[in-house]
């Protein structure tokens, strides 16, 4: 693949922000992070066959569009989201195919350009390939250009690997293609300091017979500046332009660039300070300050408007070189406060580079408080450099891309922030769910309804057997107004499913609420959980919800009402407690509804020959079942403290353990007892009142 096809100009499009989001918000964004432990990012290691493409993106740090790495035609922007590794993979018959060029594959790199190409997440294999690209330039450069194109666009914040890469076309002899690798290189990671040094130097070594050598220096130079000039530690980049501007004489710029360094918070702040007093002292003032400055401090020292070519004494020049390093010493308190504030995070970064390795909590933890703290200080140029430099470590962390497009959003940055939905899903986060749902949301509220669509859509076929990302996707279509389509993927996700009886019980119940709530078709609903029921029969959850269809019908229909109760009854998958609890509500409904007294104690008596067989035992759901005792063991005979309880329990009904006060189910529990005497019986009834609500004694009817 050639390299001039990497590079393409950002497309900005502009959309308003329906709202902002509130600023403790993006303190502390809701968002769930697969990355917050030292171990998560070995969730990524699936297998790769698409290759990842890098995104346009615009730097922040002069608010320009910058260029950048294009997708290739042969991955789309939602094609190259995600991959799964339980998806079958068909791979060309052999390298040579794939690749465009021929291939041993019985070699050395032969074996691990398959192993790239099968696990583009295998870094040690890139790594190794990489290294034997190197030592083939010379005679092989097509093969060692496919090697560091597939493995920068898969992993752009490895700096050196760009100057690697740029070194390699130093040895074909076209500058032309070396400065193309530079350009990708500082798009794709702006605040790299050693790319920019690098790409400056040999600009300054390929181009001083230019005859615009000085002005094409310079223009880069001031590129490098206001991209990366914010970066903490870009002290040698400031110290390559003074140097520089200084070899060319040009004094006044260098005075330039200090005003600009002095105001910006970084690591050698005091060195430059110094640097800066000895540059005045040690040049004449006339070189070092613009005309207009120079007559300036004359004319406060002097309270004279003198002509500034006249013959000023050395007494004078030296008042107004302190006059000059005054000014900016106001400059350089404030700026020191602004370093105070940050030293402490600073001191705290130890690996501000990309790795593939995960970070400690403790870095992360660093990076979570020091973003929070200058978004307090509402610089947003120097908001987003750090978040800039955060995603440079903390590429493979969800959670700070989400938090920085949220900011962007919030600060009504659309392309920014779709940018950094794409960069993330596109190329750093493909495997993630988590990070492509939020995309696909952010579209959403800009009102692109087809592309929220697409994104859900793309991540369902890259990952078919993750239920969350299934519903989340009908979720999508349901709230674009979709209906058709949304029981349509429905009843596909049915049909993946149908061997899975958990996954299809959960899409069986929203596909029923959705039936019945929204399309208000209560019948096909009830026939989708019947279905569910039978391929998962043990699912209490699918019983009650089908109850609560017939509860909720108008007219209410008893008969149908407790035909749903008599299906969870005779199942023979539900243990005795599950059906106690739609015995009950049989009886609640019946008491409150029913017209006919017989129905009504009819389901008493089915509850307390139900309850019969529960067993008097504390903790016994069946006969024969194990008992849970007090003490935690399970099974054997009673310990003390159980056989404790059940003696008091038989105290208090005159020497008879009545069932009935024992029937707590679930998380249920007896709060209360409640003893009345029946005038035609001579044993005395328990009345449990449950934490549900439930009063069982509303159903002690007599006989």
């Amino acid at each position: 693949m050639a390299t001039s096809t990497m590079v393409e100009s950002a497309n900005n499009g502009s959309e308003l922000l329906s709202e902002a989001r509130e600023l403790p918000a993006l303190l502390h964004p809701n968002t769930a992070s697969a990355d917050t432990t030292s171990d998560a990012p070995a969730a990524e290691d699936a297998r790769d066959t698409i290759e990842n493409a890098s995104v346009p993106r615009t730097n922040p740090a002069n608010s320009s569009p910058s260029p950048a790495s294009s997708v290739p035609a042969e991955a789309s922007s939602d094609a190259a989201m995600a991959e799964d590794s339980s998806i079958p993979v068909t791979a060309p018959s052999t390298l040579s195919d794939l690749l465009g060029f021929s291939v041993d594959e019985a070699s050395e790199i032969g074996r691990l350009w398959r192993a790239v190409l099968d696990d583009g997440s295998d870094f040690t294999s890139w790594t190794l390939l990489l290294e034997l690209a190197e030592q083939s330039v010379s005679s092989d450069i097509e093969m060692a250009r496919q090697a560091f194109e597939r493995f920068l666009r898969r992993y752009p914040y490895c700096y050196g690997y760009w100057k690697k890469f740029a070194d390699a076309e130093k040895m074909t002899g076209h500058p032309e293609r070396v400065i193309e690798v530079y350009e990708n290189g500082v798009n794709a990671i702006y605040l790299s300091i050693d790319l920019w040094v690098a790409y400056l130097e040999y600009l300054m070594e390929t181009s001083q017979t230019s005859p615009d050598y000085e002005e094409k220096v310079k223009t880069l130079f001031e590129r490098a500046i206001a991209s990366a000039g914010l970066e903490f530690r870009s002290d040698k980049l400031w110290e390559d332009y003074i140097n520089w501007l200084s070899v060319m004489g040009n004094f006044v710029d260098v005075t330039a660039v200090y005003d600009k360094l002095l105001g910006t918070p970084t690591q050698l702040y005091y060195q430059h300070w110094e640097s800066f007093k000895r540059h005045v002292e040690e040049k004449d003032l006339r070189q070092i300050v613009a005309p207009e400055e120079f007559k300036g401090l004359l004319r406060e020292v002097t309270q004279h408007d003198i002509d500034i070519n006249a013959l000023i004494d050395d007494g004078t020049i030296k008042k107004m070189k302190e006059k000059l390093v005054a000014k900016r010493s106001i400059v350089y308190q404030a700026n020191y406060e602004q370093i105070s504030k940050r030293w402490y995070f600073e001191e705290k970064i130890r690996r501000p580079y990309f790795h593939i390795k995960p970070l400690e909590r403790g870095q992360l933890s660093n990076w979570r408080e020091y973003l929070d703290m200058e978004i307090l200080e509402q610089d947003h140029a120097r908001i987003i450099v750090l978040f800039e430099r955060c995603l440079i470590a903390c590429a493979r962390y969800e959670e700070f891309w989400i938090k920085y497009a949220k900011y962007l959003e919030w600060q009504r940055d659309i392309d920014g922030a779709r940018n950094v939905w794409q960069r993330a899903c596109l190329v750093h986060l493909p495997h993630r769910p988590t990070v492509h749902w939020y995309y696909s949301a952010f579209e959403e509220r800009q009102g692109q309804d087809v592309k929220a669509s697409e994104i859900m859509r793309e991540l369902e076929a890259m990952c078919p057997k993750q239920t969350l990302v299934t519903l989340r996707r009908i979720s999508c279509l349901r709230r674009i107004a979709q209906p058709d389509q949304v029981v349509q993927s429905y009843e596909e996700a049915l049909h993946r499913y149908s061997d899975c009886p958990a996954s299809h019980s959960l899409i069986s119940a929203k596909f029923s609420r959705y039936l019945h709530r929204i399309r208000a078709d209560w019948r096909r609903a009830a026939a989708v959980l019947k279905t569910a029921i039978g391929i998962d029969p043990a699912n209490e959850r699918l019983h009650t919800q089908l109850v609560d269809l017939a509860y909720q019908l108008t007219p209410l229909d008893e008969t149908y009402f407790c035909d749903c109760i008599d299906l969870a009854v005779r199942n023979d998958h539900l243990n005795v407690d599950a059906k106690l609890r739609f015995l009950c509500r049989k009886m609640e409904f019946l008491e409150d509804f029913s017209a006919d007294i017989k129905k009504i104690t009819d389901a008493y008596d089915d509850y307390q020959s139900m309850l019969a067989t529960r067993g008097s035992g504390p903790g016994r759901v069946v006969p024969g079942a194990a008992i849970a005792l007090d003490n935690g063991s399970v099974g054997g005979d009673l310990d003390e403290t159980t056989a404790a309880k059940r003696a008091r329990r038989e105290s208090y009904t005159g020497g008879s353990y009545d069932p009935l006060s024992n029937c707590c189910y679930g998380e249920a529990s007896v709060s209360n007892t409640v003893t009345t005497a029946a005038s035609n019986s001579a044993l005395a009834q328990q009345i449990p009142v449950y934490s549900d609500g439930y009063d069982a004694g509303a159903y002690a009817l007599p006989r």
